[in-house]
């Protein structure tokens, strides 16, 4: 899957694939944006349903050793938004918070507490 998404994100639309979008100096990044509305091909009651079945079903397979927990695509990162909400903090990536303030600095906007 992870491969489709980097064809179709990269090759496709002309950008950098693999690891070159972000250890390549000015890299070309690509972005691929899919939207599918199941109630195109049914009930979005019955999509849902199965969906979480589903997932219950993968989240209460056996586990391999030393894991605690199966989660779900998107799991984490709920989780650290529900965290990062309640402390009022966010980390961000040093490559991207730099991206940011010469963007800020070349629109004129300055960084908080500057």
């Amino acid at each position: 899957m992870l491969l489709m998404i980097d064809f179709l994100s990269g090759a496709l639309v002309g950008a950098d694939m693999n690891l070159a979008h972000v250890t390549k100096e000015k890299s070309n990044k690509g972005h691929l944006f899919l939207a599918i509305d199941p109630t195109i091909f049914g009930n979005s009651e019955t999509f849902k349903r199965a969906v979480t079945a589903r997932i219950n079903e993968i989240k209460t397979s056996k586990k391999a050793p030393g894991i605690l927990e199966i989660r779900a695509p998107g799991e984490r990162n709920s989780r650290e938004r529900g965290a990062n909400l309640e402390s009022g903090e966010v980390l961000i990536d040093a490559i991207c918070w730099d991206d940011g303030l010469k963007l800020g600095a070349t629109l004129g906007v300055k960084p908080p507490g500057s």
